[in-house]
């Protein structure tokens, strides 16, 4: 026994506070990271096998959470954390694995 209501609301106030802190220097403020979408013109996307290629190794890379590809129009969709990783980034595995970026980058509206 704590000594009432009043000591009660003290220690929730503490231990409630204490959380917060734990929860911010732990890390979980990534919880708050921008998510950005671009697309790429890849004219390595030729046909379906390459698309799904092309999505598979921008997939791979730290912080992409989509890739989309469209083989009509020859670009690469990409949703990212921008924490995590950037453009310049996903620009540079995709040349490594063989799916060379073309031209400007495209921001997609979300």
């Amino acid at each position: 026994y704590f000594g009432g209501a009043g000591m009660k609301i003290k220690l929730f106030s503490i231990s409630l506070i204490l959380s917060a802190a734990f929860f911010v220097l732990s890390g979980y403020q990534d919880a708050w990271s921008a998510q950005k979408t671009v697309r790429f013109k890849v004219p390595g996307i030729t046909l379906a096998s390459s698309g799904a290629a092309a999505s598979f190794a921008a997939k791979l890379i730290t912080g992409v959470t989509m890739a989309d590809d469209d083989i009509m129009e020859q670009k690469l969709t990409v949703t990212f954390d921008d924490k995590k990783t950037s453009v310049d980034t996903i620009k540079d595995a995709m040349d490594k694995a063989t799916f060379p970026v073309d031209g400007e980058v495209e921001a997609v509206k979300q």
